[in-house]
């Protein structure tokens, strides 16, 4: 099984990392898991067009 481990602070050295390193590494012992930096990534909220209910993509260029 997967575990995905999500650091939503812009503080890249903070408790909130402190506290995403402890949880990644108690379930690394029984898990598959990948820790994300939510600053490291780009992103846009939706504009609501309806692009991608024909296109099944999306028109936001982002890392999304």
């Amino acid at each position: 099984m997967k575990a995905l481990v999500i650091n939503c602070s812009p503080v890249r050295n903070g408790a909130t990392a402190e506290i995403v390193s402890i949880v990644s590494r108690e379930l690394s012992k029984k898990y598959d898991v990948k820790s994300v930096c939510i600053d490291d990534y780009t992103f846009s909220f939706c504009k609501g067009c309806r692009s991608c209910h024909s296109t099944a993509k999306c028109v936001i260029e982002d890392d999304i």
